[in-house]
Order: structure tokens, then sequence, then C-alpha cells
């Protein structure tokens, strides 16, 4: 089975990035402008291979999009393609396009901004939805030089190289079995996750980075433990080809680390180096490899220093210090709580080594280790550090670890971890990626602070496309809260931004959308914005009621209970295929991002904190009240779209319809638990009687709920699929099981 096979949205982003016809007969030339017709021509004053690659990537385009063959000879009017560094102050990406009657000019920083200049005049012309350029000069730079995504298609819990699938990266976790599919393809590996046709699709919106999941122990070798890295060679091979193909496209490749990684307590390797046994940590039964022994330190410097002189063209490494990933030895080691270091280390979750230095010193020399590693083989790999759940170790902004972090590292943030907000009039604090929260959140605020007061780099980690909140839908179309987003990080000093997780990564409007919020001429308006990216894809007169049914979702999008336990193990992500059930079990719920074999759950108790089973069903229903209301105007804005823009937009209201249905499943299997267990607790046949038929009710309307997704299922084939569980919690069949069930179920109330 190939990827194609498995995942029937693969052929839309591995074929061609300009495949339909976008002109509107209808346009008209406007006075000031010019219109490119077949009496063109494009011209490149350099064979740089950027230059050329631009070239060709404007000749698809106007020939696909716009009807418009264009050669390079002839005696007409030309579009120069020009490579000057003097252009803007220093970026590589800007670009000037100077447009006249007689011909338009492309002038790049560099190669890749030639590039990038022939995308913006594209994305002009995209959105005026003619061959029509306005006379003039603009000059523009990147508001953010770092923009980093991934692709949709690449597992993660598998090393995504060469398909190894073993501890550390593997999910081990043999108490909740999944069916996980990564690496079991025909077409599996680079060349399949990263085809051209990917790279170039992010490119087109704008970024100009990607990343990888990398492990040190597997990607590399070393003196101290010489068993390690055994693959590396085929490994950092399908690196250095990967590396290799993302520059073609102006795109550099960063590998992710969570270092250093521990091992399995029935590992051998603890035989041989008992001295590097740190911390136990039970997540997986593990042993972290302390960092206090000479053997890890070198581990760390010296396989970094490998790692990056057998891929000297990497951009550089992310690295996360606290996770659930067992690492360091106080890795899980909340050290600012009622718990003494000297209980943990007698529960055998601490080693005494470590617990001799702080946790911040730890995770600085962590940081550093590796930093030194790659200083030996490179001078400009940009090292960034993640505060992910840094609030472990001390409270926020945790400048105690900030100070130990060498002044060329760049930190990076969570932009809405750590701030309070509100569901339908329930406050918490947020701790998770948010496309309901704007940002910037203290916490945030306070690390940029301490970095922009030295004159540092700062990084934010967003997640544009889906969250936690609902991953199961290609993006979440709340696009006015992207653009204030995209707002809020530039008044808020980032320079930097890695966009997505493993998931919330397929290109999309919301791709697309950050493509235009990342230069200094974004639209300084929501609604701006979000009609120039309308019009792009539906047509003029129906972007802007498409522009107020984001809006509309955007609002509504603040009651979601967003919540790490609602978000984790709540029902969200696979809502029309949770079986409802009278037997009182007590199970667990499956785990929001993995495909766990078994989906059957009613234990509240877990998932519903701090917000309650009642509170949760309240702010539900309230999402799916107004959300409908977000819908029900982009379904007006149908009628006004013509020929493919229209079935375009039917597609991607689609999506909007899928997130109203699961919202609406959230309340109702909610509800229908708490219904259940009253009904099973009360003793009083008067009592019972009302509970039984509220039942019948949420059944009926679990049933309509489900019925409405089957078509939208058949008709968009990137619902249901989950990238980190690199799969489809929702399909087709466990719709139509679910609906066997209701009717089951329905029965043994007393209607069939």
């Amino acid at each position: 089975m190939k990827l194609a096979d498995a995942f029937p949205f693969y052929p839309s982003l591995a074929g061609p990035v300009h495949n339909r016809d976008l002109r509107d007969p209808s346009a008209k030339l406007n006075g000031g402008e010019v219109a490119i017709d077949d009496s063109w021509r494009i011209v490149a004053a350099s064979a740089d291979p950027f230059v050329l690659f631009a070239l060709e990537d404007l000749r698809d385009f106007l020939s696909a999009g716009m009807g418009v063959p264009v050669g390079a000879a002839g005696s007409g009017p030309a579009i120069r393609l020009e490579v000057d560094p003097a252009t803007g102050e220093g970026n590589p990406e800007t670009h000037r396009v100077a447009v006249t009657s007689t011909g338009i000019t492309v002038t790049g920083a560099s190669p890749v901004g030639v590039l990038r200049g022939i995308i913006f005049i594209e994305d002009v012309i995209r959105t005026r939805r003619a061959p029509f350029l306005p006379v003039g000069e603009v000059e523009r730079s990147p508001l953010f030089e770092r923009r980093i995504h991934r692709s949709c298609m690449s597992p993660f819990l598998v090393e995504e190289l060469t398909g190894l699938r073993e501890v550390p990266l593997a999910d081990d976790d043999r108490t909740r079995p999944t069916d996980y599919r990564g690496w079991q393809h025909d077409d599996a590996g680079p060349d399949g996750f990263y085809p051209d046709s990917i790279l170039r699709r992010l490119v087109h919106h704008g970024f100009n980075a990607i990343w990888i999941r990398g492990a040190l122990c597997q990607f590399s070798r070393c003196d101290a433990f010489p068993e390690f890295g055994r693959t590396s060679g085929q490994i950092l091979s399908a690196l250095r080809g990967l590396t290799e193909r993302a520059a073609r496209h102006g795109l550099a490749v960063y590998l992710y680390f969570n270092e250093p990684l521990g091992l399995p307590g029935s590992s051998d390797f603890w035989e041989r180096y008992p001295q590097c046994k740190g911390s136990h940590v039970a997540w997986g039964d593990r042993y972290c490899l302390c960092t206090s022994t000479p053997e890890v330190k070198s581990f760390l410097h010296d396989g970094m220093a490998y790692l990056f002189r057998q891929a000297p063209d990497l951009g550089g490494v992310i690295l996360i210090t606290a996770s659930e990933f067992p690492s360091h030895c106080y890795c899980h080691i909340p050290t600012h709580g009622s718990t003494s270091l000297n209980e943990y280390i007698a529960e055998g979750r601490l080693c005494p080594r470590c617990a001799e230095r702080s946790a911040q010193e730890v995770v600085g020399e962590v940081v550093t280790l590796i930093r030194d590693g790659i200083r030996t083989q490179s001078d400009s790999a940009e090292v960034i550090a993640w505060n992910w759940s840094w609030s472990l170790y001390e409270p926020d902004p945790q400048e105690g670890i900030l100070q130990r972090l060498p002044e060329d590292v760049i930190i990076m943030g969570d932009f809405e971890r750590g701030i309070m907000t509100r569901s339908a009039g329930f406050d918490y604090l947020n701790d998770e990626y948010s496309l309901k929260i704007i940002g910037p959140s203290d916490r945030f605020k306070g690390l940029a602070e301490f970095a922009h007061r030295r004159g540092r780099k700062v990084f934010a980690k967003i997640q544009i496309g889906a969250t936690h909140e609902d991953a199961t839908v290609p993006y979440l179309p709340v696009l006015a809260n992207v653009v204030r987003k995209f707002q809020s990080l530039k008044d808020n000093g980032v320079r930097g931004l890695m966009n997505c997780w493993n998931f919330g990564n397929m290109p999309s409007l919301t791709t697309e959308l950050a493509g235009i919020m990342g230069w200094d001429d974004a639209p300084q308006s929501v609604d701006e914005a979000l009609t120039q990216l309308a019009t792009r894809h539906f047509g003029r007169a129906a972007a802007p009621r498409v522009a107020a049914g984001w809006k509309l979702l955007s609002d509504a999008m603040q009651d979601f209970p967003g919540s790490i336990p609602v978000q984790y193990y709540g029902p969200v992500n696979r809502g029309p295929v949770l079986p409802l059930f009278l037997e009182q079990k007590g199970k667990e719920f499956p785990r929001s991002w993995l495909p766990d074999v078994d989906i059957e759950g009613d234990d509240l108790s877990r998932w519903t904190p701090p917000f309650g089973p009642e509170q949760v069903i309240k702010s539900f229903r309230a999402l799916y009240d107004g959300w409908v209301k977000g819908l029900d105007a982009l379904r007006t804005a149908i009628e006004l779209a013509q020929g493919e823009d229209r079935t375009e937009l039917v597609k991607e209201v689609g999506v909007a319809e899928m997130c109203a249905l699961q919202f609406r499943c959230a309340a109702n299997i909610t509800e229908f638990i708490v219904t259940r267990d009253q009904w099973h607790a009360a003793i009083d046949t008067a009592k019972r009687e009302p509970l039984r038929q509220r039942m019948l009710e949420l059944l009926e309307d679990e049933r309509e709920t489900c019925e409405k997704v089957l078509p939208l299922l058949a008709a968009d084939p990137r619902l249901g699929f989950h990238g980190e569980a690199y799969g489809y919690l929702v399909t087709d069949e466990l719709v139509r099981s679910q609906l066997d069930g209701i009717e089951q179920t329905m029965s043994e109330l007393g209607k069939g």
C-alpha cells in the first residue's frame, strides 16, 4: 500500500502547486495597472538555480492559473529577474518589485530573494484574479527571519528518515495498544514524506525551514558509547539527501531533540554502563542518562559534533529539556512543589548525584554541551532552546534557566501557555498550544523581556493549523485569531517561529494566511487579511461573507473549554465514533492524539477537570451555538462563488461543519454519560423515566449528527486524519459502527 492509498488527500499535496484556473473572466484592467499577456517574456540575469526555479514557477503559474503562456524569447515587454546584494538591509529574502508600463523588474537581495519576489507577484495576481499588476515599486522583507514548519506526511513515533522502529523514539507503552502505521507504506521515506511538491507548497506559504525529529543515540557515533549509532550512516545519508533537496527550495532543515533520551530498564546498556544510570521514570519504565557523569556529557558534546560534521548544511537544532520523554535526571521532577528532593531520591525518582545540583543548572548544562559540540563544526547553525514545561523547575519566566544559557542560544517560548482565560463564564489556566488564545502569556512576555534586555533573539512556538483543541480537521477555521496572533507576534518583537508540532501541519488556508501575515507589508486589519485570502480562493463576490464567517467562528471559539485534560483525553477528536452504551464500565477515554485500539470510554473524571461535567456540557453547547452562526454566514457565501471557486468553498465550509458536529458530539456524549449514571443511581421509577427519555433524545441527536458526518467524510479525505496518530481517528466505517451502536442502545432503552 502506498501513501496515496492510505491517505486519499496525499495526491493533492504531491501534485502540481499551480493546479487550477484562477482567472476571473469579468476582471477589467484598471488605470494604473499593467496586464501581462502572451507577448511578455521572462528574462533571468543570473543562472543561479534559485533564479531559474523562480522563473519556471512564474511560468507555470501564469500558464495554469491565468491561461497566459510566457516564453523567454521575443521583443515584447519583459519580467526581469536580478540579484543585487545591496537590496534591503541584509536579509537574503528581501526583494524589490518595480512595475512600469514597459516591464517588470524583480530584484532580490540574494537568489532566494528573487524567488520570494516571484511568489509575491503571483500572490498579487491571485488576489486580483487576473494577470494585472499595479504600476509602482514595492520593497518587502520578512517580519520573522525563521518560519519553521513540517510535512503532515512525516511520522513522529518512528525514526522518520529510515524507519528505524525502536526505543527511544518508538512509543513502547503497552498498557494502551495502538495501531500506529508510520513507515508502513511502500513509498515511505523522505522522498514520500517530503516530495518536491510539498516542499514547494511550504515555500509558497511563506516558510523557510522544516523540522524533523532526531535521536542522538541513533544519529551519531561517539567514543563514550560506541554501540550507539549503528545505523547512523544510513540515517545521515538520508538526512543529507533531504537537506540538499530542501535547500534547492530555500528551506533549511532543523533537527528537534529531547536529549539525552532515556532507555528502558530492561536495556543491556545499563549492564555495561551502570554508572550512567540516573533517575527512574515510570513512563515506559525508563531510566535517564545521568548528565552528572563524564560519559553522558561527552556523548552530548561529541555526538553533536559528529552529527554536524556529517551533515554540515543543517540549519540548527530545536531543544526541549522537559517533557514526557525521559531525558536528564530532573526531567520529571517538580522542584518548587511541596515534595522535597530527598523524598524523590527515596522514591527512586531522582538521581542523588544530580540532586546535588539544581534543575536549572542541569538544564543549562545540557543546552551548553549541545551548543558547544555544534560550535566545533559550525558557527552559523542555530541552537534554539524551547521553554516547554520549564515551569516544572521554577516560576515564570524561569530566569534561573535563562541565565545559564550561552548568549548565542536562541530562546523560544510557548506563546499561549500560562495565561488565564474563560469558557462560558468559567475561568481556567490555558497550558497548551491554542488557537482560541491570541497571546502572549505573561510567561512568554517575561521570557521575551529577559532576552530583549540582553539584545537576544526571541522565537515563538505556535500552532497555526490545528491544535489539541480539534486535531482531526486539516485546520481550525478560526482565521481571525490567526491574524490577531501574528499581529501580536510582531508587536512583541518575535524574530522567528516554529509554526507546528507533529500535527496541525497540513498545508491549508491557515498556513497560507501565515504567509500573508509574515511580511512587513502585511495587512493592517483582520478584515483586509481575511478578505485577501478569501478572494484568492473563492472570488471577489463571496470573499466578504467568507471573512465575516471566519470572524464569527473565531469569536465562538472563546467558549472552548481548553484545559489539558479536555484536550488530551476528551471526546472532540473522535466525537462521532465514540460508543455510547448503558453499562457503567468505568473505562478511561482513549488518548486523543494516538490511534488507540480500544476507543470505549465512560469515565468523566479523567478529562473534565477543572470544569466538571456540567460545565463541560455548558461550554460545548455555547461553543456549538456560536459556531453555527459563523457556519451560517459561510453557507450564504456559497451562492456567490462560481465554478471551481464554489467547489473549493463548499469543501472548506465542510471543515467548519465537521468542527460543529464534533463540538455537538462532545456535549452529547458528556451529557449522555451524566444522565446514564443518574439513571442507574435513581431508584424511583418516576425519577428514572425522564432520565430515560433524555438519553433517548441525546441518542437521537447523536444519530442525526453522525449521519451528517458521513457525506463530509466522503467529500473531503482530509477530515478525520490526525497527524500525530498518523492515521484516521474518524472514518466512514467507524461512524457507521457508531450508528449501529446507537440503534442497539436505543433498543435497550425500550425504543427500536
